[in-house]
């Protein structure tokens, strides 16, 4: 048994008989004095980056917190591995192990209210996690990727597979991973640092046979991340960055997903590399399926004018869908007409406008054009991911004052975030 894993075995029996574990700093101390026995504490606190002064009192802790377990045996370094195996070995019956209930789940996996087709996909999805230790599907907002995910948890459960399912931002920062370490790991407890979360984590998970799915990923990390950073994760979230890093470069009996709106530098870099990774980047729907779509909502004529309008995106044309039955009657060309959409002629003569925008206003210009119907906390979102308030407001006012959306201020106020900027302008 490696030191690392003889500390994890004692900090089990310290839990287990409810005395004070050791700290992070006190593990590593313990951890070296395990492997080198002979090391002084001058070499000690050399290694650790600590003074001399902080890991005297360290060792005297440490073996204080061993002898209160033992009881009556003085611990020193020359038997303190001999301490530990016989200490490990008496309380080997009531270590704690990890207990997964299988009707207790972190979330329950989301009850699709529709289905969009999307057979190739769903597929592709499952021969992925099939072969691969991390899937990791992505695609703008509202585009099927928590369906999808969640069509293909569904029949694994059927199954019998285990499935834990993890929305991020559910809760915060500091209890998120705890919460998702409990459902999978308790009683054990959680160790305090990063990797070693990580490493018991995935250790326990290739004892498994499970699929762990994180949804909305990209809320673990920092706004205005880019691909190419480095250390993209937010504070006290750093941990699922470390997970991610075990399941891409080792092999587990368990699956990871990861569904996210925006790229991972991590997974990136672990495609590069040939790591065991499969990326699904999901795009609009296909014609096929957008047709079953239209139809069954009983629009037969014209819908491949909305399909192309929205180049397939789901979420879109179902809005799309309610607004023609329920405010046109049915009539799609009068919806096309009294719209935000945009035909290739009507873009064409506005090309020269269009071009005037910066990247971020033509983000600012699409969401608001396309989904201020069905998404009023865009405004939020978009925040939350890095773009300032100022900015925003400045983008729209300057959208405003093109010629194209002078007589749309109505439908773009429909957003209580666009409201408000209107009427700062009038």
């Amino acid at each position: 048994m490696s030191s690392g894993q003889l500390v994890e075995q004692l900090q089990s029996v310290l839990h287990q008989k409810k005395l004070t574990l050791l700290n992070d700093q006190q593990g590593e101390i313990l951890r070296i004095i395990l492997d080198e026995p002979r090391m002084t504490y001058e070499e000690i606190a050399d290694d650790l980056g600590l003074p001399v002064t902080t890991v005297k009192p360290a060792v005297n802790l440490i073996w204080q917190k061993i002898e209160a377990a033992v009881v009556d045996q003085k611990v020193k370094r020359k038997n303190i591995h001999e301490i530990i195996d016989g200490l490990l070995s008496a309380y080997e019956t009531i270590a704690p192990q990890p207990q997964i209930d299988k009707d207790f789940v972190l979330e329950k996996v989301p009850v699709l209210t529709a289905w969009h087709g999307r057979e190739l996909e769903l597929d592709a999805f499952h021969n992925a996690v099939a072969e691969h230790g991390v899937t990791f599907v992505c695609g703008e907002t509202g585009i099927g990727k928590t369906s999808l995910v969640a069509r293909a948890m569904q029949e694994l459960m059927e199954e019998d597979e285990t499935v834990i399912w993890q929305t991020i931002g559910v809760s915060s920062g500091e209890s998120e991973f705890q919460n998702l370490w409990d459902t999978i790991m308790s009683p054990v407890p959680c160790p305090g640092d990063a990797k070693r979360m990580a490493d018991q984590l995935f250790d326990w998970l290739d004892e498994q046979v499970m699929t762990v799915v994180l949804d909305r990923v990209e809320l673990l990390l920092k706004p205005n991340t880019v691909a190419v950073q480095l250390n993209p994760y937010l504070p006290h979230r750093e941990v699922y960055g470390e997970l991610i890093k075990r399941f891409g470069h080792q092999a587990n009996k368990s699956r990871l997903v990861l569904v996210s709106q925006q790229p991972l530098s991590d997974v990136e870099r672990l495609v590069r590399s040939g790591r065991d990774v499969a990326t699904i980047a999901l795009q609009g729907l296909s014609e096929a399926d957008a047709k079953g779509l239209f139809y069954a909502a009983g629009i037969k004529q014209s819908w491949k004018a909305v399909y192309k309008a929205y180049n397939g995106h789901p979420s879109l044309m179902m809005n799309a869908i309610n607004v023609i039955n329920d405010f046109y009657g049915g009539d799609v060309e009068g919806f096309i007409a009294n719209t935000l959409y945009i035909d290739e002629v009507d873009r064409t003569n506005y090309r020269s406008e269009l071009e005037r925008l910066s990247p971020a206003e033509m983000e600012v210009l699409r969401a608001t054009a396309l989904e201020s119907l069905t998404r009023p906390d865009l405004a939020k979102r978009m925040l939350e991911q890095g773009h300032k308030l100022d900015d925003l407001m400045s983008a729209l006012k300057r959208l405003h004052g093109m010629s194209f959306l002078e007589d749309t201020a109505d439908k773009l106020a429909v957003n209580p975030f666009v409201r408000r900027v209107m009427r700062d302008i009038e």
